[in-house]
């Protein structure tokens, strides 16, 4: 199966933990940290190379899932760049 930008997928079980990339105010740079995907979230794939097994996505409902996925710490941070 090849996975295509856009293709969307709901997890059925929380997976934990997950990279979670954090993408900062400038000076630009990004930072990754970890954290739990709940159960019943859809991710949207961006793409897949071929032969490869995984591929990156990112939750849907990124915003509703901001406080989830990114630690307090870093959502406080003057540093970082929110989507909303």
């Amino acid at each position: 199966m090849s996975i295509q930008v856009g293709d969307r997928f709901r997890v059925t079980r929380a997976v934990d933990p997950i990279g979670v990339f954090v993408i900062q105010k400038a000076p630009a740079h990004t930072s990754g940290t970890h954290g739990v995907l709940p159960a019943d979230t859809v991710i949207a794939a961006l793409d897949q190379a071929p032969g490869a097994i995984e591929c990156l996505a990112y939750p849907q409902e990124y915003d509703a899932l901001e406080e989830t996925l990114v630690p307090a710490d870093v959502r406080s941070s003057p540093k970082h760049s929110a989507l909303a």
